[in-house]
């Protein structure tokens, strides 16, 4: 009796033992799975990782969410610290573009010449037409400020064009806003058409223009709809835009650039969230990567100005033995554009460098420069030069 009492609790005492064995192995390896499933997801957001058979995972404890937090927190101040470099910058360089301004709008001819340089070098001359380069000829002033650098993003942008009278258009300012939206600016720059304003039947973007203005405050009016949105997502103004914009193009649709607006709706998640109905994309981009050429137009083209300039006389030069084809008021004249240049004659301009001016653009001072040009620089649809599509304005 006594042994069989003994066997009883001695079958119970390792019955326990490997109950107690088969919880502990359940423990280890549900803790195993658990490190591999934090192995996986910092495979998954990193995008850097594939699980391969065979593979073994270290056996550690990653707080994963806490790590992406602490990158993000990083990042956020890296992009602090570049902002208040931007503002300092802008700051210390917004008198030396103010003086560069005066000094150019005394020497004809000077912004047609930079963009006939920059346009070819940067790529934007493919959106150039003879047409449009013989309005452009006719630009007296190019001003960028960044009307924002004191309070807000030091990044947004203010581009204004002066027009002197032409075939084209009236003697007009045509001013463009740049503004960054979302966290850090994440979500793109957008912007709102702007009216040019041309002469009768002379208007280069054959309706585009006033389309594209129509479509934008169409937007904002569906935008305060959510019903109608989804009824019918994309509205009649924007289909007659579309419509336009099959037929012609023309640098100046650029005006009419704007981007998904985070507050009408065409932003989700932090990107940009356009709609395809019917073959048509909504919202209809006037000009397709119209904020590339913002930037670029602020970032080098603007800085850079004197590098273009000098450029684009060299390659005159090289091209033909006249006489310059910039004409200067008086001897303070070309004495100023010897200095501007450098160089050590009216004519003899040095080669500069080929690469990106480190520049920021100008402050947030409206202050627009408003030099006559006594001579139009008119594109010859003829030309040729070296480079792909590369086209030349000429006087």
């Amino acid at each position: 009796m006594s042994e069989s009492k003994n066997e009883e609790v001695k079958n119970e005492e390792v019955k326990n033992e490997e109950v107690k064995n088969e919880e502990v192995k359940n423990e280890e390896v549900k803790n195993e799975e658990v490190k591999k499933i934090e192995v996986k997801k910092i495979e998954f957001k990193l995008k850097g990782g594939v699980k391969k058979e065979g593979v073994k995972y270290e056996k550690v404890s990653l707080d994963v969410d806490a790590q992406f937090r602490e990158l993000a927190a990083l990042e956020l101040e890296f992009h602090n610290v570049e902002m208040e470099i931007l503002r300092s910058t802008v700051k210390k360089q917004a008198p030396l573009f103010e003086r560069r301004n005066k000094t150019t709008s005394r020497i004809p001819g000077f912004w047609p010449h930079v963009w006939e340089d920059a346009a070819s070098q940067l790529g934007f001359d493919e959106h150039i037409s003879p047409e449009d380069a013989e309005c452009i000829s006719a630009m007296t002033s190019f001003n960028v400020t960044r009307p924002h650098w004191r309070k807000g993003d030091p990044r947004d942008l203010k581009l204004s064009f002066t027009f002197a009278d032409n075939t084209y258009m009236p003697a007009q300012t045509i001013t463009k806003r740049f503004t960054y939206q979302g966290v850090m600016g994440l979500t793109g720059i957008v912007s709102e058409p702007v009216e040019i304003k041309w002469k009768e039947g002379k208007d280069l973007t054959e309706g585009i223009n006033k389309a594209a203005i129509e479509a934008f405050k169409e937007r904002q009016l569906r935008a305060g709809n959510p019903d109608k949105k989804e009824t019918d997502p994309i509205g009649e103004k924007e289909k007659h835009l579309a419509k336009l914009l099959e037929k012609h193009t023309s640098f100046f649709n650029w005006f009419s650039f704007t981007n998904c607006h985070e507050e009408l709706g065409e932003v989700v998640n932090n990107a940009p969230a356009p709609r395809t109905v019917d073959g048509l994309i909504s919202p209809v981009e006037a000009f397709p990567y119209g904020d590339e050429i913002a930037i670029q137009l602020a970032d080098d083209v603007y800085p850079g100005a004197v590098k273009y300039f000098t450029e684009a006389l060299q390659v005159n030069d090289d091209n033909s033995d006249e006489e310059s084809d910039i004409d200067l008021d008086s001897e303070q004249d070309e004495a100023e554009l010897k200095q501007i240049i450098g160089s050590s004659g009216k004519n003899e301009v040095k080669e500069s460098p080929k690469k990106s001016s480190k520049r920021s653009c100008d402050s947030g001072d409206d202050d627009e420069s408003d030099g006559d040009s006594k001579k139009s620089l008119k594109r010859s649809s003829g030309d040729e030069s070296e480079g792909p599509s590369k086209k030349k304005l000429k006087q």
